[in-house]
């Protein structure tokens, strides 16, 4: 009867840990610190007819056109896809502009073209700024030494950036972490 008594309170403990982890990392989440919104790089609906728009508006420095120009490059919309020139307008906004959600996109350009050297740079000046996907991404990239040398400590603490601007990714591989006693609080 002990030992099912001691395995019923090692459950709830483990229980309790859980819930712990998750309600530190959510409480986190709110102390002063903002997170980046989407932004029409991500979330705009682009068609065909879009890209001569666009294109004009780029070529006379107009950053946020820069960089959907350089989204439909990448994801061929409305032109041929062409990831040199995302990178070369992406990069152009990104640097410009230096908005997050364009430097974090121009990562994930760079990274499906293998080049993870400037996957890093640019996903990191996302996430310094503030951008929960990016700060994922790194803790990822630490984590697996993509771009960059494995370092366990330093891939939890881009987890810990994420999961405090919200990232629900970040708070499970946190929990998970934490769990298998990876992580201590």
């Amino acid at each position: 009867m002990n030992n099912l008594f001691r395995i019923a309170w090692d459950s709830f403990a483990c229980c309790n840990r859980a819930l712990f982890i998750v309600f530190f990392v959510f409480l986190s989440a709110g102390c002063g610190t903002k997170a980046i919104e989407p932004s029409d790089i991500e979330s705009r609906s682009l068609s065909i007819g879009d890209f001569e728009k666009y294109r004009l508006l780029a070529m006379e420095g107009d950053v946020k056109a820069q960089s959907i120009l350089g989204r439909m490059y990448f994801d061929g919309t409305g032109v041929s896809r062409n990831p040199e020139q995302a990178i070369y307008w992406l990069k152009l906004a990104a640097d410009k502009g230096r908005r997050a959600d364009v430097q974090y996109y121009l990562s994930r350009v760079y990274a499906s073209e293998e080049k993870h050297k400037y996957a890093y740079l640019y996903g990191y000046a996302a996430a310094v700024q503030g951008h929960a996907k990016a700060a994922f991404s790194l803790g990822m990239r630490h984590m697996k030494g993509i771009g960059t040398r494995k370092d366990k400590d330093k891939a939890i603490t881009w987890f810990q950036h994420a999961a405090k601007f919200g990232d629900p990714r970040a708070i499970n591989i946190l929990t998970k972490l934490y769990m298998s006693s990876e992580l201590n609080l």
